[in-house]
């Protein structure tokens, strides 16, 4: 079985999301969206129904003119979304980005595991490397 195999897949007007076979869920963010509160919780209900309750881990995807406010900052780092979570992978593609993303990690503390990478790759593998 391939563990790149799509199980399920999802859209929205913000974002995509991929449930693959190894467990992973990759969100898409579509380019050039400043995402409020009403988006992030539009993503964590995906997330919800896509895995299908069962927490999963993420991959987040950016592209370089996605930005989020500070209450949404604020609320991805809360229980209510530690939920559904596993572990939570950030790919940026901006140094802005990576500097928000790093902020969100190191000072905002979440409860689950989370990580800034630049590349796929190293972002799927720490994901398939934890428990």
């Amino acid at each position: 079985m391939n563990p790149q195999e799509i199980i399920k897949a999802a859209s929205t007007t913000h974002s995509e999301f991929i449930l693959r076979n190894n467990s992973i869920i990759e969100i898409k963010l579509k380019k050039g969206i400043y995402f409020t509160i009403k988006e992030s919780k539009e993503i964590n209900q995906q997330i919800v129904t896509i895995s299908n309750g069962i927490p999963r881990k993420i991959l987040v995807e950016s592209s370089k003119l996605n930005f989020c406010d500070q209450e949404s900052r604020k609320w991805t780092t809360s229980k209510e979304v530690s939920d559904s979570i596993i572990a939570l992978a950030i790919l940026t593609k901006s140094l802005p980005q990576k500097l928000i993303a790093n902020f969100i990690v190191n000072v905002q503390k979440p409860s689950v595991p989370m990580k800034v990478f630049t590349t796929k790759k190293e972002a799927e593998t720490w994901l398939l490397s934890l428990n």
